[in-house]
């Protein structure tokens, strides 16, 4: 990411730690004056922070993601990691008190291994333990602090971990406060297909610089279209030019889907 910015003609001036930017987009003032934790289930790390006050108290970051779980059900099911990933994704659910409707799915065949059925109950199983453990060890955490019964606003969980069935009704169960799920909704320029948790962080830091700007800074960042690059020149980046009434926010977000994804 880095290496792409400097091509793209710009520098890195500060480091946001990701919570803090997964917070700025999913929590309200309100909600960190009373007291919430936000926790967001990356791929490979869970991180947390708590706002309490108005201000962060407490930062962790842990070392067991959602892959943790993909992992989990591909070696008790003995099959590779792509149709565990399938099957947490299509079928999984995170708290099996919560799984009204038991039902077969159909592992596929491997090799000479014939495919299989498989309960989604017995799929849940496997998710939940995983899944409850990362919670557990979060909230020993959180329990240290004293804090705990500070968390009026309760839970907000983030990240592509969060997509999982059940996964708020278990963190609920676990802390004993309510969980929603953090989405970067009702922010100019973020189109609905960008309003999912796995975005939360990536838009949080386009937030995090806008605050920072200063209000003079703007009339500079509306730049003409580059010339054609010479030969043997990288291509020139698409600047995200100003549109009439379009918002700073709009056009670095705009810029960001132009060159980066």
């Amino acid at each position: 990411m880095v290496q792409g910015l400097g091509a793209a003609g710009y520098g890195v001036s500060e480091v946001v730690l990701d919570t803090l930017a997964s917070a700025r987009t999913v929590l309200h003032g309100e909600e960190k004056d009373v007291g919430v934790l936000v926790i967001d289930l990356g791929a490979g790390t869970s991180d947390v922070v708590l706002y309490f006050d108005g201000a962060p108290h407490f930062s962790k970051v842990y070392s067991l993601g959602s892959d943790r779980i993909t992992k989990d059900i591909a070696q008790v099911l003995q099959i590779p990691d792509d149709e565990a990933e399938h099957l947490k994704l299509r079928y999984g659910h995170t708290w099996l008190p919560g799984l009204t409707q038991d039902g077969e799915v159909i592992v596929r065949e491997v090799g000479s291994r014939p495919a299989f059925n498989l309960l989604k109950s017995q799929l849940a199983q496997i998710i939940q333990a995983r899944t409850q453990e990362i919670f557990e060890l979060i909230f020993k955490d959180v329990q240290k602090t004293g804090l705990l019964e500070q968390l009026g606003a309760g839970l907000v969980l983030t990240g592509g971990g969060s997509h999982l069935e059940g996964v708020t009704e278990l963190a609920g169960q676990v802390f004993g406060k309510p969980a929603r799920m953090g989405l970067p909704t009702r922010i100019p320029g973020v189109g609905e297909a960008w309003q999912r948790p796995e975005y939360t962080a990536a838009v949080g830091l386009v937030l995090w610089g806008q605050d920072k700007l200063p209000p003079q800074r703007v009339q500079d960042t509306r730049n003409p279209e580059p010339k054609g690059a010479e030969p043997g020149e990288p291509p020139p980046v698409r600047r995200a030019a100003a549109t009439p009434g379009e918002s700073l926010g709009t056009r670095v977000w705009r810029f960001i889907k132009q060159n980066f994804i």
